[in-house]
């Protein structure tokens, strides 16, 4: 099961952000492995990139949410990896003090953070969950089986 980020230092709390898009993007590795690589014909380029592949996952196994959301939460996950800017600490709010400006937007910039982790690992489950079972389960699902 997934560890609960609320209990992991600064670094690990990144790492874990970071981990759990890299767990989605295995499963998209997966599911892409049988899509023929169409490329564009004026530039030649893929036309299923990292992002779209993202996104278009997300739609088809998690819930709906906004293009915006989807890409803020794979842009957080490049600010970590490419440019080494790690999330604030996951210390629980009651025992932050805030005395002056800086604390109240560092304190925003925690919450806010602790926000994208949660709804990312919830995506995640998810998303796993709809994965395996669309993929890997023969049998018509309990509530949609017909009686006899």
């Amino acid at each position: 099961y997934l560890a609960k980020p609320k209990k992991l230092s600064l670094y690990e709390v990144s790492a874990f952000y970071v981990f759990l898009v890299i767990a989605l993007e295995s499963l998209i590795e997966i599911e892409s492995s049988n899509l023929p690589n169409k490329r564009c014909d004026e530039c030649k380029g893929e036309l299923y990139r990292v992002v779209a592949k993202f996104k278009t996952f997300i739609d088809k196994y998690g819930w709906q949410i906004s293009n915006k959301d989807k890409n803020e939460l794979y842009h957080f996950r490049s600010q970590i990896i490419h440019l080494g800017k790690l999330l604030e600490g996951s210390h629980p709010t009651a025992s932050v003090f805030i005395g002056t400006q800086e604390d109240l937007v560092r304190e925003h910039k925690r919450a806010s953070e602790q926000r994208k982790v949660r709804t990312l690992e919830s995506l995640v489950e998810v998303c796993f969950a709809a994965f395996l079972y669309s993929n890997f389960n023969s049998e018509t699902p309990p509530n949609n089986k017909s009686e006899s």
